[in-house]
């Protein structure tokens, strides 16, 4: 529910406190206020809201110190936890030093800036005339009768958080710590760099505590088994979780009934009215089609099982390990390598399939770079086509990569296609229609021989993606998740990668020991 805009200018002084007065009452009536009258639009309050309200008031309270929710993309997880919360404190307590952490320096100061600029706006000051004092983005203080009362530091997970503290000491209330997005999703595939994430939370944010009381929230959405959440779910960080909120996009009535007096009744009220399918609702109908949902979970569903449903797959397929992949890009900003001055060549590798049913196979184009040794993948075009479409992409999606040629981007020196009934049609029928020749890749073995004939060469870190890519996650959770024994969802990311490996070392006769 949102109420509309309110015309503050409009107002009387008498209508203006009564609304602020109305504000004070929880964390949510003050972001769904002050959201509004900042930003000149409703907050569009979803039963998910009250969830958080309750979670926010149980820390307050005492009533759970350390608190884990997670929520998929677009909840405005960041509007309530990290913008308004902040400032609803500094309000309703007569102390308060916050620490807000993420995995993004530029996203934590966005939010910290977003808070200043509430507590600096004239409607805000008109009833909390706090003076401001020291004024930095990532580090600003509120004062009253020159004594400084409230404080907020804004750090990234991988930047400097000694120096800076989370609350005071002292009985009640002084502040707490948080970490909204403490992981970077394309670092949950290298074990090294979990590691080194949940080090830091032990090492360094736990101790940014002014006291043992002070309370600990995370918010994030799922992105691995063994993310920051189950690293805190388990003890990791030597804390006792008291409240673990689980926000998933799909629910259904065993969820429902599992929720909390109070806010499972919002929930009903929200999702029950509207179309439910497969036996699940969306979280938020008036944000999210039901239809939208079960169409991203069909068309991503590792990104869908953890990201949105807060439900990581195991990625224990045996043959691959997501942790062998190697990305390539800015290496400040956490890639593994940089990228190539120059490729020696290009190549593409295509799975096809003419069918748009959803239970049926993608057809996948990948185009490669190889440099040092190593397979760069470029880009990659991955969707269900029918035969007109197919032949459309593929022509395109082609000659895009020849015009690419050049010093330092190599020749496409082959296109490769997969030579099996739709894989045969489009040879034949783009033989004249392209720049250069399609080679036929023969299915003569199994595809288990095949990926473990290259299986070596993956697990020596010789697939390197382009960092940051929003492709990145379904293609290495489909590649880890390959099993022996086909009980896998889907291989045709697998295939083209399988397919990348075999032509440039296996039938190209590269050892893994010249490489190396």
């Amino acid at each position: 529910m949102a109420i509309k805009p309110i015309e503050w200018d409009a107002l009387s002084h008498a209508e203006r406190s009564a609304l602020v007065a109305a504000g004070e009452h929880s964390p949510l009536a003050f972001t769904s206020l002050w959201f509004n009258i900042t930003q000149g639009d409703s907050f569009r309050t979803n039963w998910h809201h009250h969830y958080f309200d309750y979670a926010a008031r149980q820390m307050l309270a005492g009533d759970a110190q350390n608190v884990v929710v997670n929520i998929p993309p677009g909840g405005t997880k960041t509007e309530f936890w990290s913008v308004h919360l902040p400032v609803y404190t500094m309000v309703k307590h007569r102390r308060v030093r916050i620490l807000n952490t993420s995995y993004s320096k530029s996203l934590v100061d966005e939010n910290s800036e977003r808070s200043r600029s509430l507590v600096k706006s004239t409607e805000f000051r008109e009833f909390y005339p706090f003076e401001i004092e020291k004024d930095k983005v990532d580090d600003w203080t509120l004062a009253r009768d020159g004594k400084r009362i409230h404080q907020l530091f804004s750090r990234s997970s991988g930047g400097q958080i000694t120096g800076v503290r989370g609350g005071y000491m002292g009985d009640g209330y002084t502040g707490h710590i948080q970490a909204d997005d403490w992981d970077k999703i394309d670092d949950l595939f290298s074990e090294a760099k979990r590691r080194k994430s949940h080090t830091r939370l032990v090492n360094t944010l736990r101790s940014r505590k002014a006291h043992s009381g002070t309370p600990f929230v995370a918010i994030q959405q799922r992105g691995h088994v063994d993310d920051s959440t189950a690293f805190l779910l388990s003890g990791g960080m030597g804390l006792k979780i008291d409240l673990h909120i689980k926000i998933p996009a799909l629910v259904n009535q065993e969820y429902i009934d599992s929720l909390p007096d109070g806010i499972r009744e919002r929930c009903i009220k929200s999702v029950c009215g509207s179309e439910q399918v497969d036996g699940y609702w969306s979280y938020w109908p008036a944000k999210e089609s039901v239809h939208d949902l079960i169409a991203l979970r069909t068309a991503h569903p590792y990104t869908f099982s953890s990201q949105y449903m807060q439900d990581p797959d195991t990625l224990d397929g045996g043959i691959f390990s997501a942790d062998d992949f190697q990305y390539y890009g800015d290496v400040d900003a956490g890639a593994d390598l940089p990228l190539p001055e120059k490729f020696d060549y290009r190549f593409i590798t295509a799975d096809t399939a003419q069918k748009t049913n959803t239970w049926n196979d993608w057809t996948v184009f990948a185009e490669w770079g190889v440099a040092e040794g190593r397979i760069y993948r470029l880009s990659m075009k991955r969707g269900r086509m029918d035969a007109k479409t197919l032949r459309r992409e593929f022509e395109a999606f082609v000659k895009g990569a020849w015009a690419k040629n050049g010093k330092a981007n190599g020749v496409l020196r082959r296109v490769y296609v997969e030579d099996k009934s739709s894989g045969t049609g489009l040879i034949q029928e783009m033989e004249k229609r392209l720049p250069l020749k399609v080679t036929p890749v023969p299915r003569d073995r199994d595809k288990l021989t095949r990926a473990l004939d290259v299986q070596g060469f993956h697990a020596a870190k010789l697939v390197c993606l382009p960092y940051d890519d929003s492709q990145n996650y379904e293609f290495v959770c489909e590649v880890a998740s390959f099993t022996a024994d086909d009980s896998h969802k889907y291989d045709d990311q697998t295939d083209v990668m399988i397919d990348a490996l075999s032509e440039v070392y296996i039938k190209g006769k590269r050892s893994i020991r010249d490489l190396l």
